[in-house]
């Protein structure tokens, strides 16, 4: 999870953050905010707005109740014209419902205060008595007006109508209307509607759905006269009131007095619809703001993430892994930055890997100087650069000039080579000739001589490269695929560069061949030279240097430490050429003076090869070859392991030949008697296990070997 995160930790992510907080997420902000405030007070004002609708709607509902109320008098005065008749009337307003959920009371008064009759509910008599109010209410046809009982009681609604009874006297229909059915309420819109009604006349309230406590709360708060109008708040209760006004026009119609009708609702209750949405606001406005964040982290991982791979795949080249390969999804210019740049490192990869391959071949091939193991290695490793099925090299053997050697990949037992000689025809050599760089064939041509193994496996298509050393075909190397292929100029050309590191490879091996044969041949020479000084010595070097080498291979030697010993076993006898050649020949025994003289070859042996520096590990076996095991030798007298190895092997080698070869002072001895005599020298003037190893070697067959 951590890694899936770093990029965020990059400056590229950081910008962009940045970028987005102010050009997104601040603006967004702003915005909101602005937003939810005028939405806010759009939603009070629509609130408030919507009250006061309400409130002018209650007031107009108020006046058009009265002139239903005048209407429904009229009927029931024209009732009351034709049928009165005391108790009949009575039973007729009880048994009419609608009257009864109208009117709390309805009386028939006469002028002088008389209750004539009452036909629904009771009216106190201290009303009847009162009667500045009597005078009033035969003043008007239909008046609308308020009364109390008493201090403590409630403001009552009285309507009455003016008429003349059938007896020609003046009287009223006096009637409490339920201020219930005036506000149009209910029962349960009283008890539980959140809106409250309240009606004002002058500076007293008459009712109130609220509470009778509420005057001084409600009035104080009241606009003042003569126009109330808008909105205001107040407090009553422990809770705020937001409340609007409405004029009832009662006089546009009526005698009566002037109303307000105040409409009053809890501010929680105005509210509710801001705090509903001031949560989903807040709510909807973090779900944006996470919504853009992952929107926008999930692009800048998108876009950020391959430059971070690439990043990490870029360090990684720069250490020399080229394994790496960025994945991206999509088809946008990012996935084909990453195809692009993932065939660019798959091509880097292969070059790299080509050029340590082509390193690791030259470093083989070039540090090499065996021609087979040359061969070997290119046919194992030819297949690590040149993608083919099949290699081959055929070789020119340059000690007879018409014989090829051609060694094929071995398809049956993997790690091995097929090797077999052959006749290249003087034509198939001119082909070659005349396609010096390259030669393409398939089965469809004919089929050349150093291709008939490769064609046997099954290889249709070859590559032919031919190797031209002093301006002669020396080598043909071949590549074989199983199905016909079209080769590449860079194919071409890499096999032709590797092919060319084989060409230096096997012309530093015939020149080292060369320098060896030279070697060789001048260490024989210089061997000739002093073994010619004397007949009776001709051919001794050359034969110590075979037994001593037969010694060798028995004791275990390896091949660097043989090549030194064959070419001490040559020089051992090199300081002769100072000898004078009378005593080489003298049939007669040395004086003391004589042997002196010729005691003195080792020395000279060492002296002369001394400048030689190829040639200073071989002197301490000429210097010492005539010390003895017991130390009774010369020229230092030394013993033991002090005596270098090769010069004990050469004592051994040395003494044999000159035992078993005739000499100017005596014949030759027998092999058996030779034999006997180095065995009974053991570990007096030979080495031991020298012997040993030479007792294992020589037998009657290996002798004639050597003396052939």
């Amino acid at each position: 999870m951590k890694k899936d995160l770093a990029f965020l930790k990059s400056k590229v992510a950081l910008r962009i953050s940045i970028l987005f907080i102010i050009c997104a997420i601040v603006p967004m902000t702003i915005l909101a905010v602005i937003s939810f405030f005028q939405i806010n007070r759009q939603l009070d004002m629509n609130a408030r707005d919507r009250l006061h609708k309400d409130a002018i709607s209650r007031s107009t509902l108020i006046f058009e109740r009265l002139i239903l109320v005048d209407a429904e008098l009229e009927m029931f005065m024209a009732h009351l014209d034709e049928h009165f008749s005391g108790q009949m009337d009575i039973q007729y307003a009880e048994r009419h419902e609608p009257l009864r959920n109208r009117y709390a009371s309805m009386s028939l008064v006469a002028e002088d205060g008389r209750l004539i009759a009452e036909f629904l509910g009771h009216i106190p008599e201290t009303f009847l008595r009162n009667k500045d109010r009597l005078a009033d209410l035969f003043s008007e046809r239909f008046l609308v007006f308020t009364s109390k009982y008493d201090q403590q009681s409630a403001s009552l609604i009285f309507v009455c109508m003016k008429t003349t009874l059938s007896d020609g006297a003046d009287a009223v229909l006096l009637a409490e209307i339920k201020p219930e059915y005036l506000l149009g309420l209910s029962q349960e819109e009283i008890m539980y509607d959140q809106v409250k009604i309240s009606i004002i006349e002058g500076d007293r309230i008459i009712y109130s759905s609220i509470s009778r406590d509420c005057d001084d709360s409600l009035l104080n708060r009241l606009p003042p006269l003569p126009m109330r109008a808008g909105s205001f708040k107040w407090d009553y209760g422990g809770k705020t009131f937001v409340s609007s006004c409405a004029q009832v026009f009662i006089k546009s119609r009526f005698h009566g007095p002037v109303w307000t009708l105040v409409l009053s609702q809890w501010e929680e209750y105005i509210h509710v619809p801001m705090a509903r949405y001031r949560l989903s606001f807040i709510l909807l406005f973090f779900i944006a703001i996470l919504s853009v964040l992952f929107l926008s982290t999930n692009q800048i991982r998108k876009s950020l993430m391959p430059l971070f791979r690439l990043k990490e795949i870029t360090r990684n080249i720069s250490r020399g892994d080229f394994t790496s390969r960025i994945e991206v999804e999509g088809s946008d210019e990012f996935s084909v930055l990453a195809e692009s740049f993932n065939t660019m490192t798959e091509k880097l990869d292969y070059q790299f890997k080509t050029l340590r391959t082509m390193a690791s071949i030259d470093h083989a091939i070039l540090s090499v100087l065996d021609t087979e193991k040359i061969v070997d290695t290119f046919i194992s490793r030819a297949g690590d650069v040149l993608p083919c099925d099949s290699v081959s090299i055929c070789l020119l053997d340059s000690q007879t000039d018409d014989t090829w050697h051609n060694y094929t990949k071995d398809f049956v037992h993997p790690g091995k080579k097929i090797s077999k000689a052959m006749q290249i025809p003087g034509g198939e050599l001119g082909q070659l000739y005349q396609n010096r760089e390259y030669m393409i064939l398939d089965y469809k041509h004919a089929i050349p001589s150093y291709l008939t193994t490769m064609s046997t496996q099954g290889i249709r298509s070859f590559l032919v490269l031919p190797i031209l050393l002093k301006d002669k075909i020396s080598a043909i190397v071949s590549l074989g695929n199983w199905e016909q292929t079209d080769y590449s100029k860079d194919f071409l050309m890499q096999a032709r560069q590797i092919v060319d590191r084989i060409a230096v490879a096997l012309s530093n091996t015939d020149l080292v061949e060369d320098l060896n044969r030279l070697n060789w041949g001048t260490l024989q020479t210089l061997a000739r030279v002093v073994d010619a000084k004397s007949h009776w010595t001709a051919g001794h070097s050359e034969r110590v240097a075979d037994i001593a080498v037969k010694i060798g291979v028995a004791m275990g030697l390896s091949v660097r430490e043989i090549d030194a010993l064959k070419k001490t076993g040559l020089l051992h006898d090199i300081g002769k050429i100072s000898t004078p050649k009378v005593l080489l020949d003298n049939p007669a025994s040395l004086t003391d003076e004589e042997f002196k003289i010729i005691q003195e070859h080792p020395v000279n042996g060492a002296g002369i090869l001394e400048p030689i520096t190829p040639y200073r590990e071989i002197i301490p076996g000429v210097l010492q070859h005539h010390e003895r095991f017991d130390g009774k030798g010369y020229p230092d007298g030394i013993s033991g392991r002090e005596i270098a190895l090769y010069a004990r092997i050469i004592a051994v080698a040395d003494t044999f030949d000159a035992m078993i070869s005739d000499r100017p002072y005596r014949e030759g001895k027998s092999l058996p008697f030779v034999i006997r005599a180095i065995k009974q020298e053991a570990g007096h003037q030979f080495d031991p296990k020298v012997v040993a190893a030479f007792l294992s070697v020589i037998t009657q067959e290996s002798f004639m070997e050597v003396r052939a």
